[in-house]
Order: C-alpha cells, then sequence, then structure tokens
C-alpha cells in the first residue's frame, strides 16, 4: 500500500508525537504551577483549542476533493516484524522467482470442464482479465503451455495447451487425458477429478493502493461472474482478492464504530447522571482528541491498518472517562460555590493531580506498545499515546475552561429526577459494598489470591494464533469461498521452498535435479500441502517430448549437456517461477490451505525435516519462505513482547506513582487491583477463551494503563481524608460515596466503548472488543472489592 500523501516535511511520526506530547506536557506543568490561569483566561483557552482543531482539520480534510487525507492500508506488511531476517528472505524470493501476489479465479461445475461451453467460457474470461490495467498474466487450462512431441510435424511444440476450444467430443476427452496425466497442470490449474478449473492472474509491480482504487477486484469478478450458468459457480482467493476485501470491510468499519462509540458514550453518560453538561463536554473532549489525533495521522501521512482501526473507538471511550471525573467533581463542588467560575477553579484544584497521573499512566500503558517491532502495534500505541496525551491536556484545561463560563447552576436543575434517583441508589449500593468488602478484608483477599494462582497456572498454556486470513469470520465469503478453492482445487496458499547453491549452474546438474524432484514428491505427501512444482515437472515433460513421447524417457536426463539443452528451451517467464537466471539456485513451488501461524509453523517444520531426512546435497541451503511464513513470525515475537511491555508499563507506573504519593505502600496498593486483572486476562486466554493474536496481544499493556485511572482517583481521595483524621473504615466508606459513582460510570463508559468494537467486520477485532471490555469489568471488580479491602488491611 502506497503511503498516504504527507501535508507537512516528512518527519517520523515518532518525533512527531514526542513534540506534541512534551508541548502538552509543557502546558500542564504551566497549569500545576498557576492553575487560575485556566479559569481567568477561560475564552483564551477555548479559544486556543478551538484553533488547534481547525489547524487539525485543515490536515485531515481536502477540501478541494472535499476527502480525508488519512488512507486504509489493507496489506499484510502492518503485521510483520520489523527487521525479522525471514523479510529480507521473502523479498529476496520475490527478487529471485517472482511475486507470488495471485488472484485465483475458480470455476466450480457440477460436471466436466472439459465440455465446449466451460472451455469457452474459461476463454472469455482470460481474454477480458488479461486486458485489464496491470493484469500481467493469466494462467489457465487456456493459457497454460504444453510440452509435446508432435508425430505429425515431427517435433517438439512448446506452445498453448489449447489452441482453439474443440467442439468434438474425441478432442476434448483427449484434452482430458493429457491435462490430468500433465505433471503440473492438475496441481495448479485443473483440479484432479475434471471438475474444476483455475485462472491465476499475475500483475504487474502494483501497489495495493493502485489496485483498490483501480477496483481490478470487482472488475475481474465482474467478467468471471457474466460467465456463472446453472451447474456452473465461481469462487475468488488469493492475496489480491483478500486485500481488497479488507479494504471494503475497514471502509464499513469506520463510518460504524466513530459513531457508534459517540452514541453509546453518550447514552451511558446520560442514562448515569441524566446531566447535559456531563454528557456534552466529555464528548467535546474526546471527540476533539480524535480530531487531533486523525490531524496528524494525515499530517504525517500514516496509513490506518487492521490494528489501527480501533483507534478511534479506544480515545472515544477514554475521552469520556476523564471527562466523567471531572464533571462529577463539579457537580459536588457548584452546590457550595458562589459563581462558576469558583466552581470550575475548585474543581481543577482537587482533580488535577489524579487526572494527570491518570493521563500519564494511560499513556505509558499505549507507550509500552510501541518497542514491540511490529509496525502495526507500533502505530497503535504511538497516535493512542499521543492522543491520550491530548485528552489530558484537553480535559484539564478545556473542562474547567468550559464550566467557568458556562451559566451556573445549583440544586437538581442541572440533572434529571431519574438521573438522581439513579445516582443515589448507586452511591447507596456502592458504600454498602465497599463496607462489606472492608468487613470481610481477608475472605476477600484470599478469594482474589486463589483466582490469580489458577490464572498463573494457565498462562502456560496460552495458545499463540494469528494469521491475515483469520481475521475474516469462519462464515464469511472470504473465508468460504477460500474453503471451497482449497477443497476442490487445492491451497491458494504459496510457499517458497529455496534450495540455494553456491556455483553457476548449480542445478543443471542431475543429481540435484533429481533431489529437487524427490523432494517435490515427498514434500506433496505431507499433510496439508496440496500440490508442490517444481522445474523438474517440465524438464521431465520436454526430456519425453525431445524423444519423441516415449513415457519411459519421462525424467531427469542423465548428463548436464542433456539438462542445459532442456533448460533453454523452457520460456523465461515459466522458468523464473522455478529457478533462478543462473540455475544456482532453485524454487519448489508448495501450495497449501492451512490458515494460523501454528499450523503454518508445523508445516514448515514438517518440510525441513522432510528435507533432512531425504538428505541435502553437498553445498545446497534449504530456506522456506512466504508471505504466510514471515507473518508467522509475528506470532513467534508475540510472547516475548507480552512480557516486556508488562513488565515496562508496571515499572513505569509504579515510579509515577511513587513520584505522587511518596510511598511504597500506597504504590503497591495502587498496583495491585491493576496487575491483577492483566494477569486474570492471559489466565482466561489460557483456558482456552482466545487464542493471543496479533489484536488481543494490545490488551495486557492498554489495560494496564488505563484501569489505574479508578484506582488513583480513589486513592488521592482517601488520603486527604486520612490526612485530617478520618479513621480507615469511615475514610473508605466516605471516599466510594465520592469517587464511586464516576468510577462506576467510566468502566461502564470503557466497557461500552469497546464492546461498540464488535460490531466490526473483522473476527479478531471483534475478538479485542468483547476481551477488552471483560477485563475492563475485571478492573472495575478489583477497584470495587479488592481496593476496600486492601485498604482495610493496610490501614495507609
Amino acid at each position: 500500500m502506497e503511503p498516504a500523501q504527507t501535508i507537512l516535511v516528512p518527519v517520523s511520526p515518532l518525533w512527531l508525537v514526542a513534540g506534541g506530547v512534551l508541548f502538552a506536557y509543557a502546558c500542564l506543568a504551566g497549569m500545576y504551577l498557576r492553575p487560575r490561569w485556566v479559569v481567568d483566561h477561560a475564552w483564551l483557552v477555548l479559544a486556543l483549542l478551538v484553533a488547534v482543531s481547525l489547524a487539525a482539520a485543515v490536515a485531515l480534510v481536502d477540501v478541494r476533493a472535499w476527502d480525508v487525507r488519512v488512507r486504509l492500508d489493507a496489506s499484510e506488511e502492518p503485521l510483520m516484524l520489523r527487521g525479522d531476517p525471514a523479510l529480507a528472505e521473502y523479498a529476496q524470493a520475490v527478487r529471485t522467482f517472482g511475486n507470488d501476489d495471485t488472484f485465483v479465479i475458480a470455476m466450480l461445475t457440477d460436471g466436466d470442464v472439459f465440455a465446449h461451453d466451460d472451455l469457452a467460457a474459461l476463454r472469455r474470461i482470460s481474454d477480458g482479465v488479461v486486458r485489464l490495467p496491470g493484469v500481467r498474466r493469466v494462467e489457465s487450462l487456456v493459457d497454460a503451455l504444453s510440452y509435446r512431441f508432435s508425430p505429425e510435424r515431427d517435433r517438439v511444440e512448446v506452445e498453448k495447451f489449447i489452441r482453439d476450444v474443440p467442439s468434438d467430443s474425441a478432442e476434448l476427452a483427449d484434452l482430458r487425458r493429457r491435462a490430468l496425466a500433465d505433471p503440473i497442470y492438475p496441481k495448479l490449474i485443473v483440479s484432479r477429478d475434471g471438475g474444476a478449473a483455475a485462472l491465476n492472474v499475475s500483475f504487474h509491480p502494483i501497489s495495493d493502493r493502485e489496485f483498490v482504487d483501480d477496483g481490478l477486484d470487482a472488475r475481474i469478478r465482474e467478467i468471471a461472474e457474466r460467465e456463472s450458468r446453472p451447474g456452473r459457480v465461481f469462487r475468488f482467493a488469493g492475496r489480491p482478492h483478500v486485500k481488497s476485501q479488507t479494504t471494503e470491510i475497514m471502509s464499513r468499519d469506520l463510518l460504524r464504530l466513530i459513531p457508534l462509540a459517540v452514541v453509546v458514550a453518550a447514552l451511558v453518560v446520560f442514562l448515569t447522571t441524566g446531566s447535559a453538561r456531563g454528557v456534552m463536554l466529555p464528548l467535546l473532549t474526546c471527540l476533539t482528541s480524535v480530531l487531533w489525533t486523525f490531524g496528524l495521522l494525515a499530517a504525517t501521512g500514516t496509513s490506518i491498518n487492521l490494528l489501527t482501526i480501533v483507534l478511534a473507538p479506544i480515545l472515544i471511550s477514554l475521552g469520556g472517562l476523564y471527562g466523567v471525573h471531572i464533571v462529577a467533581r463539579w457537580e459536588l463542588e457548584r452546590e457550595h460555590a458562589s459563581d462558576s467560575r469558583a466552581a470550575a477553579q475548585a474543581t481543577l484544584e482537587d482533580v488535577f493531580t489524579p487526572e494527570l497521573l491518570s493521563g500519564i499512566t494511560t499513556s505509558v500503558g499505549f507507550a509500552a506498545l510501541i518497542p514491540g517491532g511490529i509496525p502495526g502495534i507500533e502505530q497503535l500505541g504511538t497516535f493512542a499515546f499521543f492522543g491520550t496525551s491530548m485528552l489530558t491536556v484537553i480535559s484539564l484545561a478545556g473542562i474547567p475552561a468550559a464550566l467557568a463560563v458556562l451559566p451556573h447552576k445549583t440544586g437538581e436543575r442541572a440533572a434529571t429526577r431519574f438521573g438522581v434517583a439513579i445516582g443515589r441508589w448507586l452511591d447507596d449500593a456502592l458504600v454498602w459494598l465497599a463496607d462489606r468488602c472492608c468487613r470481610h478484608a481477608s475472605g476477600m483477599l484470599v478469594s482474589w489470591a486463589a483466582v490469580s494462582a489458577v490464572a498463573v497456572a494457565a498462562v502456560f498454556h496460552i495458545v499463540i494464533d494469528t494469521d491475515y486470513l483469520t481475521f475474516f469470520d469462519r462464515d464469511s465469503e472470504v473465508r468460504r469461498d477460500f474453503a471451497e478453492v482449497t477443497e476442490r482445487l487445492g491451497g491458494p496458499v504459496p510457499l517458497y521452498v529455496e534450495l540455494l547453491g553456491r556455483e553457476e549452474g548449480e542445478f543443471r546438474e542431475p543429481e540435484n535435479l533429481r533431489f529437487v524432484e524427490r523432494l517435490s514428491r515427498e514434500l506433496e505427501s505431507l499433510p496439508g500441502v496440496s500440490a508442490a512444482v517444481s522445474m523438474a515437472d517440465p524438464l521431465r515433460l520436454l526430456n519425453r517430448a525431445m524423444e519423441h513421447g516415449d513415457p519411459a524417457e519421462e525424467r531427469i536426463p542423465d548428463s548436464r549437456e542433456a539438462v542445459s539443452d532442456l533448460v533453454f528451451l523452457v520460456p523465461k517467464h515459466e522458468m523464473r517461477r522455478f529457478a533462478s537466471s543462473n540455475h544456482s539456485e532453485a524454487n519448489v513451488l508448495v501450495r497449501t490451505g492451512e490458515l494460523g501461524s501454528r499450523a503454518i509453523r508445523t508445516l514448515v517444520a514438517r518440510i525441513r525435516e522432510t528435507a533432512e531426512r531425504i538428505g541435502l546435497p553437498p553445498g545446497i541451503e534449504l530456506v522456506v519462505t512466504g508471505n504466510a511464513v514471515a507473518l508467522n513470525r509475528s506470532a513467534d515475537a508475540l510472547a516475548g513482547n507480552q512480557l516486556s511491555g508488562i513488565l515496562t508499563a508496571t515499572a513505569t507506573i509504579f515510579a509515577l506513582v511513587w513520584w505522587v504519593f511518596r510511598s511504597a505502600r500506597v504504590s503497591a496498593l495502587v498496583m495491585i487491583p491493576n496487575v491483577t486483572p492483566v494477569l486474570l486476562f492471559f489466565g482466561l486466554l489460557g483456558i482456552g477463551l482466545a487464542p493471543l493474536s496479533l489484536p488481543t496481544s494490545m490488551i495486557g499493556c492498554v489495560a494496564l494503563g488505563v484501569a489505574v485511572d479508578d484506582t488513583v482517583h480513589l486513592l488521592v481521595t482517601y488520603r486527604r481524608l486520612r490526612e485530617t483524621g478520618v479513621e480507615s473504615l469511615d475514610a473508605v466508606r466516605r471516599t466510594v460515596r465520592q469517587v464511586g459513582r464516576p468510577m462506576v460510570i467510566s468502566a461502564l463508559m470503557l466497557m461500552a466503548g469497546f464492546l461498540t468494537i464488535t460490531v466490526s467486520g473483522f473476527a479478531t477485532i471483534r475478538e479485542f472488543g468483547w476481551l477488552s471490555a471483560l477485563t475492563m469489568a475485571v478492573c472495575l471488580a478489583a477497584d470495587l472489592l479488592m481496593l476496600p479491602a486492601l485498604l482495610a488491611r493496610a490501614r495507609v
């Protein structure tokens, strides 16, 4: 995928993000020193926020074309491990043997494709597709080369298998016999029972963006579908087709997820508070942060990929969370303040420290994703780090400034009676729950410890599995077509099994070619392998043709000279996929229908074991590569990334909390109820709730950073009460009455926000959504059940 066009001087997004975040926290430092400045200059603060928002809008929207400048990247590259040697091996294989980006059109019939009408349909489809811009070649029964001896002409013919589609039944039967007896055709372009045929479409060098913008996927499918008849249907597979479908789903997701996240967040806040300001101000905050973040995406030319598609819903959920705590505090302060400015000033002074610490810890959680080495995760971490930092600034500056200039209201006029009733009931219920937890602290803590021990044991059973195609539902058209093509024609996923020699002409040696031939046969017998084709296949056919069609001569010649004569009879574009130009390297093209990194990892291991078992020739090195293999390496890196990311985030957050509270005991109290839910999340994966995939791998760090927010608010209020001499149990009750409701509201907003992601068209993204919501629920339970018990026992 081509990067989107930048509108600024090209600078690494990470540097721009770092600069923006530093400036944001410089502003927050100024607010810490002069908190009255925000309220005294409220209109100026709001004007500055509007000005930055307008600049972000200019960066994001191209008014001349009335389009956004952020592009979609449906490629696999953001999912692959950066700097992985497997990527270099794959790139070298593509340079040597050609690209494996093949669009597969499968014609499936109820009878036999060797009928005049079906072959004529293949001809029309092939002729139509090859004329499309960007298409380099179509390989099918009507395009494939044939190597045979012609007794009539007394010569070897290298020409198209079908020059003219015959009508005579005898000629059609002869075509069928020859095609199914060929060592190559039944592996690549026709099923072994003759009931299905494939058209393999390859392209000139073309970017994913060009492929999508030119509508090649739809145009190819339209050409094929025109030939549909009763008893003849078409299915489509291959990476270009899958990437086109991915782009369509990503576009729909963006149009659905952002509005839905806004509506759900507004509804949750309104039902739990009944306050118009409690709804509008948090929503304006999160929408502003989304605008700034997407403006930076556009300005740096960073595309949205399969992982960053969740960026906006996450920011919307977090924005509501920050705003709810500020507005909830304002609801308390306004009852005692003389005017709007006084209420806003008191609110800012009270919430500044916990909101700042919450913003920093959330940012740290996302920042822990940046060093992971997988570009898509890095980009989500980078721009979520920027977005949450901007959320902190906008919340602490914008909401108090807005409250300072809005009309001052007291009493229950600012909220509906329903909201007030719900709020009071929730306050009483939370205080009752906290009281019970404190009175039965030992039992509560033992229960959490037991559940945590089970989670620790389950962690060692986590299954790591990810794959590009598994982003789609099992019953999606993409997966159904893939399964049917695999069943009828063989797996459309290509792998390169490279044999690397040291000298030019290494694979013109008969012994080396016989090894290639034997390896191909052995690989075809492996579970998961649909076909294995090598340069030995056309050379055997040519040798037979050179010997006047004698079936006994369908073999590798005995001398290097004879092999050389055959090699140079094969057209270069045919030989290229099997051998390098100087024949120092050979390639066994393996087709598979295996899905998931576990399956690919197992298949690669079997391929290597097979080569070692039959014995590699001296000086020959074997390399198994391909797009699927490179993506599998990303899955292998997930386990190590999880451990390093969680440890980094935990250590950083602990240090920040210690800096605020200056107490190791209090810092530990903050960390225990926040690390525990992350541990339980991994335990749930270990018991089989879901595999650890690229999307779900982000949940641990995100949850750790986000969950600290409520804990910090509770601890700050609790410590203030304790410093005034309030007894521990009473301090817990009063703290929960003050901050318990916004804790629940913010947690519900987070859960609802993550649950909106479950309407995504991608299966693994939906998995990320509901697992994140579940983890947020566990975080809330830890704050409401474990933390009061810890405070009762520790009495800090």
